[in-house]
């Protein structure tokens, strides 16, 4: 005889319903309940697990595209940065295409771009603004490439064309005036404000301060053109280095000991550092002429002892 489990329901209006499962039914829907039980369960802590994991790994890459984007800034510093030194050596290019008589090239801008535009790789997986500071770095560095090409080229003309003039690679101004490490500048080349007059003037030249009775030294071969004393320059040198070229050694400490007409070598002591005229202290007053006109000392310095470009 089969055994039954009566279950009464009893609704909210006073009836009563009865339901009768066997024995063997009742096992079978019992263990179907605690198996979807189950399953809800270990669905929902898994997706808990899943939700916490995406959310750690979303954590993880906010962090890094946070740190990229810092460092992009970087780059692009380091790309400007970058920029500033290479048109520094553009101006050098020019002056040195003048020293050989070289003519200007023909093409001093190296232009980018042409052909179908490629999507960039990064296309829609940064934002718009990330994107474009992208592709603005990538764009700046391509150029700087291409100049850099450009300039060597160039350079070596300009050395081919000085190799074949060792008179004239003599003879141009290419070291400090300054006998000593590293002697540093405390007012540059350009407009300034005058120490005596406070007055905006073109400085025509460089200082170099340093310890009165520091040896100065020709920058290059030439004739000592003139030896004086000036109101604003106290004693100086003059040296005509010929090829348009002059330079001017200001402030020295006392009537320079060579002789109006003398040949001098680059290296060669010619006076040394003073305060004498318009000085507040103890400098050199270094000044490049060419052809007449007063041009930055900086943009014909490249090794600071031998003066060599090679």
């Amino acid at each position: 005889m089969k055994k039954y489990l009566t279950f009464m329901v009893l609704s909210h209006n006073g009836q009563v319903k009865e339901c009768r499962l066997s024995r063997p039914v009742f096992l079978v829907v019992l263990s179907a309940a605690v198996v979807a039980f189950c399953a809800v369960l270990l669905l929902a802590f898994g997706s808990v697990g899943t939700i916490d994991q995406r959310e750690k790994r979303l954590a993880e890459l906010q962090t890094e595209n946070t740190a990229l984007q810092r460092q992009l800034v970087v780059v692009k510093e380091d790309v400007e940065n970058m920029r500033h030194h290479m048109d520094e050596l553009i101006a050098k290019d020019r002056i040195m295409r003048a020293w050989v008589d070289l003519a200007e090239p023909s093409v001093r801008q190296i232009g980018i771009g042409g052909g179908d535009a490629i999507p960039p790789e990064w296309e829609n997986a940064v934002s718009d603004e990330v994107s474009n500071l992208l592709l603005q770095t990538h764009t700046d560095m391509d150029q700087l490439l291409r100049e850099a090409r450009f300039l060597k080229a160039s350079f070596d003309t300009i050395l081919s064309a000085l190799g074949k003039d060792t008179k004239m690679r003599r003879h141009i101004p290419s070291i400090t005036p300054v006998s000593a490490e590293n002697p540093r500048i405390s007012s540059g080349f350009g407009i300034r404000r005058d120490p005596f007059t406070g007055r905006r003037q073109l400085h025509r030249g460089i200082d170099y301060p340093g310890r009165t009775g520091t040896p100065i030294v020709a920058t290059a071969d030439g004739v000592i053109d003139k030896i004086g004393r000036d109101d604003r320059l106290g004693w100086y040198v003059i040296i005509d280095h010929g090829y348009g070229l002059r330079t001017v050694y200001g402030h020295l400490n006392r009537k320079s000991r060579r002789a109006m007409g003398d040949r001098v070598k680059r290296g060669e002591k010619i006076g040394e550092m003073g305060r004498t005229g318009r000085a507040t202290a103890s400098h050199l007053h270094y000044a490049v002429v060419k052809n007449g006109k007063a041009e930055n000392p900086m943009n014909y310095i490249f090794d600071q002892k031998t003066g060599s470009l090679f």
